[in-house]
């Protein structure tokens, strides 16, 4: 299984993104080791509404992770400082799945990104969901792309809020103490799109273009900066 995925790295090796001080590489089995120690903990996951997971499950995730990349279904990129090439968190592109968002925005496209705590604060995840974003409009044609945040994650909603044109769209679901506030971060702002049912002003629900395939799963939270 390994080996079938490392092929799979080496045909998406080309999208990899460097910014001011990050490099964004697409998913790779080497990544396990920083997923397991530093993101897969009882403090990270709870920014992603779940529970730690188990050794093999995070191996899986991660191996779903390289399988997807590679056919455009969701795009998870681990990010990497410049500086000392060391690990220091996960962005990515994806599409809401679940079931209990609202249905404006089942099948939209959303970004999410978790930086590891020995990165918070210091804008690396903000720094990395900006060149995530200009990917998916760039690169995939994207006009518009969601981003959810928790009530309880106050960091991320300043990123998602500073990343974003647009924080008045409320779609909020689930239990009052997991409400997430949903916001619109837009390529074109002229773009005519189909309109999202009961937005504030109208706006948008989705990409003009269609994603490189239908699956994928959304992060869960916006994440921190």
């Amino acid at each position: 299984r390994a080996d079938v995925s490392r092929r799979a790295c080496s045909a998406v090796a080309e999208r990899m993104i460097e910014t001011a001080r990050l490099a964004l590489h697409p998913p790779h089995p080497d990544d396990l080791a920083f997923i397991q120690a530093e993101i897969n903990t009882a403090s990270m996951m709870a920014y992603l509404g779940g529970t730690v997971r188990s050794a093999a499950e995070t191996e899986q995730g991660l191996q779903d992770d390289i399988a997807a990349f590679a056919r455009y279904e969701w795009l998870r990129w681990t990010f990497r400082r410049r500086s000392d090439g060391r690990r220091i968190g996960r962005v990515g592109l994806f599409t809401v799945r679940s079931a209990s968002a609202p249905e404006a925005l089942r099948g939209q496209r959303e970004i999410g990104w978790l930086p590891a705590e020995a990165a918070q604060g210091q804008g690396y995840a903000s720094e990395a969901a900006r060149a995530a974003l200009a990917y998916g409009f760039s690169e995939l044609d994207l006009a518009q792309i969601y981003s959810q945040t928790s009530d309880s994650n106050g960091p991320g909603i300043h990123s998602a809020t500073t990343l974003s044109t647009r924080s008045d769209v409320d779609d909020r679901y689930g239990p009052s103490d997991q409400a997430f506030k949903t916001a619109v971060c837009r390529d074109h702002p002229d773009r005519k799109l189909p309109a999202v049912p009961g937005a504030a002003d109208g706006g948008a629900a989705g990409a003009a273009a269609d994603w490189r395939g239908a699956g994928g799963v959304e992060l869960g939270d916006a994440g921190l900066s």
